[in-house]
């Protein structure tokens, strides 16, 4: 069986029937191509540690084909710990191939969360319906109504393009999460202002909440960061759709929110995820420096 084949037995014999997102096929997906460049599709059972050794010094030497820059060591982990288990998978069901215990993991690295103010939030949101050459009234109604939505209600971006036009009521709304898991999200006042701007000037009949004009299609997550990216070189600052996702979570820290109901709101399992936007706006730790440190007082 080849590393190609091994792969798709994985996802359609475990993780389609298991109902796993998208997002965590795709990253299987793009897993298996990534080894089968490497390795020229090899036989699943010629798969050696030595060979997957080097396959991770390839991920974090070569640049990405997709950026043409380097990828993040959280990448490649990522990439790595799909192979495991996928490798893992297929040992139990009996296939001769390589125990993935011993496959070296890259350690995570963690990174401060990128965010934007407030001040800056809103200039973003100024700046994506300025007119621009190429680009329609109802292009820009849309795209200041995707940033409005993502900055005021922190949706990762997935959950914001399964949305339909009928999902609001009472100026709330359910989205479909990581794992499956229904959460309950909110719309504020400008945001549907906004959404309701851009939906009056709608001629088509799509369900979808937002499509892209060019082909009728309900907007995808790519759509989406090609939109941040042609923002970014006029923003003067390279912004993408999971920075709204942080900086919804540090504007609710920063005005002592409590992290739990923070937690509820992004739809993390864990508090310990919330943890780690805390360092940047304690504010307890501000004023125990404040109190406690001499040498600034000097």
């Amino acid at each position: 069986m080849t590393v190609g084949e091994a792969f798709e037995l994985y996802i359609n014999d475990f993780l389609l029937l298991k109902n796993r997102s998208a997002k965590t096929i795709e990253s299987y997906d793009v897993t298996k191509k990534y080894i089968m460049w490497f390795t020229g599709n090899s036989s699943i059972e010629d798969l050696s540690l030595r060979v997957v050794i080097e396959w991770i010094k390839w991920l974090k030497s070569e640049p990405s084909t997709l950026t043409g820059e380097l990828r993040s060591i959280n990448t490649v982990r990522g990439y790595v710990m799909c192979l495991r288990v996928a490798l893992k998978y297929l040992k139990e069901r009996g296939y001769d191939v390589i125990n993935p215990e011993p496959i070296p993991v890259p350690v995570r690295e963690e990174k401060v969360p990128e965010f934007l103010r407030p001040k800056e939030i809103n200039e973003l949101i100024a700046l994506s319906f300025q007119p621009v050459r190429g680009l329609s009234k109802l292009n820009r109604l849309r795209n200041r109504a995707i940033i409005s939505l993502l900055f005021g209600s922190g949706l990762r971006v997935s959950e914001m393009c399964s949305m339909n036009r009928d999902c609001f009521f009472n100026d709330s709304f359910t989205v479909i999460g990581k794992g499956r898991v229904p959460r309950l999200c909110f719309l504020d006042e400008r945001t549907k202002r906004y959404i309701d701007e851009y939906l009056e000037a709608r001629k088509d009949t799509s369900s979808a909440l937002f499509v892209a004009n060019q082909t009728g299609a309900r907007m995808t997550p790519s759509n989406t960061r090609e939109m941040f990216n042609g923002l970014s070189v006029r923003f003067g600052r390279r912004v993408h759709p999971h920075i709204a996702r942080h900086s919804f979570a540090t504007d609710l820290l920063a005005n002592n929110t409590n992290p739990r109901h923070v937690q509820a709101l992004l739809g993390h399992k864990n508090l310990q995820t919330v943890q780690t936007y805390m360092h940047v706006v304690d504010e307890d730790l501000r004023r125990v420096y404040n109190e406690k440190h001499q040498l600034h007082k000097s």
